[in-house]
């Protein structure tokens, strides 16, 4: 038997080799929890895989009471990949944001894992960015993503290749992931330190406001735009003359 997740290609020739195939798709919670129960009437373990999702829900739970107050609402902008691509409010990274308290900067509208403009990123500007390590030191170089206030407040969470799996992939182990994104938010209430390693792999950053005036070749930057995918078009100019206004004299 087979596990593989929508691929009409690669489940023809899976089963063209005699082997049983079996489809799973969990782009939100229920869609995990589904997998999981029809898993465990498979394996002849209903009762296993019904315990398994409680303690999912269990780990949840608990994990919420850990994210502070201040942070609750607070709009996550969760980078999947790149290119990018976004968990959406209505992804199961997103649903397990709800249930911690926490708020999506990507709407339900535009899907559970949209590909975005990056100029759409800009103009949202999240309250708190949560990317694996490299991409997340990264994001400063991108057009017009050096405004963005959770990087230059430092209101960011990196994780290590192997914990970021943990966290984009629909598994039993989503109460871990929960659990991780509740330590990252405690971290980020902390005050006193620009960074804090709450683990060798999780690097938390706390808000330290920096201004600084923006040049003439920043501006050019802010000139340019992107081409047409999901989200807004409009030039960066708007963000420009924010900065400029908030500049220390």
């Amino acid at each position: 038997m087979v596990l593989v997740s929508s691929s009409e290609r690669l489940v023809d020739r899976l089963e063209a080799l005699g082997l049983k195939v079996i489809v799973l798709d969990s782009h939100t919670r229920s869609d995990e929890r589904r997998s999981l129960s029809l898993l465990g009437r498979i394996l002849g373990l209903p009762s296993a895989a019904e315990k398994a999702w409680s303690e999912v829900e269990r780990q949840t739970r608990a994990a919420a009471e850990r994210v502070p107050p201040g942070l609750r609402g607070k709009r996550v902008y969760f980078e999947v990949d790149a290119t990018p691509y976004a968990a959406g409010a209505a992804s199961f990274i997103g649903e397990t944001l709800t249930q911690l308290g926490m708020g999506n900067a990507i709407p339900a509208e535009l899907g559970p894992f949209p590909k975005l403009n990056p100029e759409y990123v800009v103009r949202v500007q999240p309250d708190i960015i949560i990317a694996i390590s490299q991409n997340l030191a990264d994001m400063p170089k991108r057009p017009g993503w050096s405004y963005l206030r959770a990087l230059t407040g430092q209101q960011t969470c990196g994780f290590s290749s192997l914990r970021y799996e943990l966290l984009v992939r629909p598994s039993p182990r989503m109460g871990e992931a929960a659990q991780m994104l509740a330590e990252c938010s405690t971290q980020l209430r902390a005050t006193g330190r620009s960074q804090i390693s709450v683990a060798p792999d999780l690097t938390c950053r706390v808000w330290q406001p920096t201004v600084s005036p923006v040049s003439s070749v920043e501006m050019n930057d802010l000139r340019s735009g992107w081409s047409d995918s999901p989200g807004t078009t409009t030039p960066l100019l708007d963000m420009a003359t924010e900065k400029l206004q908030h500049r220390k004299p």
